[in-house]
């Protein structure tokens, strides 16, 4: 890759990468608008405070699925529980990083230029 490009993948939630993009999205598809999005990288040596709480999450969903044996009805209509409450969560943490975004001006500026390039 080229020298100030970051690349990250979506396939796994616990990454927080839909986080971190701009209320921006595709005309079409309604997909966040990934390309743009003004990005800081700072090495760390343990996960984030929003990683351990999407970690505590997930095994509590998956506490929650022990033992139980379901119809496909049942094992479909939790996966729609489960999918609800993940979109819930999702959404709770896209709120703290809009706040956070709006508290940083510079930011703001950076994203702004990106925009209208």
């Amino acid at each position: 890759m080229r020298p100030g490009v970051v690349y990250t993948t979506f396939h796994f939630p616990e990454s927080g990468a839909n986080v971190v993009t701009t209320e921006n999205s595709d005309w079409a598809t309604n997909c966040p608008e990934y390309k743009v999005t003004a990005v800081e990288i700072v090495k760390v040596n343990h996960p984030s405070e929003w990683q351990k709480r999407f970690h505590e999450f997930t095994e509590q969903q998956l506490e929650l699925l022990k033992g139980r044996e379901a119809t496909p009805r049942v094992r479909a209509e939790r996966l729609v529980s489960m999918a609800n409450d993940i979109g819930a969560f999702f959404n709770a943490e896209a709120d703290k990083a809009v706040a956070a975004q709006e508290r940083r001006e510079p930011h703001q500026a950076l994203l702004g230029s990106a925009h209208a390039a």
